[in-house]
């Protein structure tokens, strides 16, 4: 059929929709479907797509990310340490990582009151206190004040033991209540500093527990906590401070009667670890500086991050003294 020959009747266009191509140069007309005719955008759309997935652009248009060790938080080594591959997503996640940590620093403060079936039954159902604050993270107790809010009833305690803060895997309290202070007949306030050195676990939330031999009984009150605790970066995700400008190292020493190498050459250990000599500064036993030249290594150019080479020439008799300044950057 020809285009002329189309009927007037309009066909409604969808999927199977097609468009009657006519040229002389054909035999027949063709038919071109509405996949035909997106064909190609569609393909455009989904390589943009695919790009930004795959990150392309982001190192010459290689899709691969290459992470900058000119920079604080998304290098080679803060990827290693943190057990990421080398992704756009998990340089964002290192930056998400180092944006919390700068946030977190100060004192934040957790208040709850626990009623009296919660401190009734605290020996089998310890209460979360602070939730775990997420991988590479741990939670630091400063301190925690208490109040007793007292009703009617005393509480009857089943012997000597406190109420205390503890990691979910801790067994050293972190902070505690005293016995006698939950036996207590009137409505008080009080406060304990965080316990002696602890253990420290990472990503796990802090619970209050009863260390008394059975549960209390009796009791009515209330009792209200404010824990004043900090939420630090553990160790494997805090990363190296950049590089101060200044990096010199001094080092010094003496030699007494020293004997030269076969050659004639002082050979000056330092152990400094570096290469990049500033400065070297050699005075005789008569307090005058000797004008010098060095090598880096001994003589046969090992070891050059460590040892130098200064063609002497002479015998060295009574103390003389020399100065390195060395970058150790």
């Amino acid at each position: 059929m020809r285009p002329y020959q189309l009927p007037d009747t309009a066909t409604p266009v969808d999927e199977t929709f097609t468009v009657m191509v006519d040229d002389s140069s054909l035999a027949t007309p063709e038919k071109l479907t509405i996949t035909d005719l997106t064909a190609q955008s569609e393909a455009r759309a989904t390589a943009v797509a695919n790009g930004a997935i795959t990150g392309s652009g982001l190192d010459a248009g290689t899709g691969a990310y290459t992470p900058d060790d000119t920079t604080n938080y998304i290098r080679t080594a803060d990827f290693v340490t943190a057990g990421l591959t080398a992704s756009l997503f998990n340089a964002d996640k290192l930056l998400d990582l180092k944006i919390k940590q700068t946030q977190n620093i100060g004192s934040k403060y957790y208040t709850v009151t626990l009623t009296s079936s919660q401190i009734l039954n605290l020996k089998a159902t310890p209460i979360l206190i602070i939730p775990a604050p997420g991988v590479g993270y741990f939670n630091h107790v400063k301190r925690m004040f208490y109040k007793l809010n007292f009703m009617t009833t005393a509480y009857t305690l089943p012997g000597i033991g406190t109420f205390e803060l503890y990691y979910d895997s801790g067994t050293c309290p972190l902070s505690q209540i005293e016995y006698s202070f939950l036996s207590g007949t009137a409505t008080e306030i009080s406060y304990n500093n965080a316990g002696g050195q602890c253990e420290i676990f990472a990503n796990e939330a802090i619970y209050l527990k009863s260390t008394f031999a059975s549960e209390l009984t009796n009791g009515d009150s209330t009792l209200s906590l404010i824990i004043e605790y900090e939420t630090l970066a553990d160790f494997s995700v805090i990363s190296t401070p950049p590089v101060q400008a200044n990096c010199l190292q001094y080092f010094s020493g003496t030699f007494v009667n020293a004997d030269l190498t076969a050659l004639g050459n002082l050979e000056i250990t330092h152990n400094l670890n570096s290469d990049d000599i500033a400065s070297l500064v050699i005075i005789d036993n008569t307090g005058t500086a000797v004008a010098v030249t060095f090598a880096l290594g001994d003589e046969t150019g090992a070891n050059t991050l460590n040892v130098i080479t200064v063609p002497i020439g002479l015998g060295i008799a009574g103390t003389w003294t020399y100065a390195l300044i060395v970058n150790i950057c």
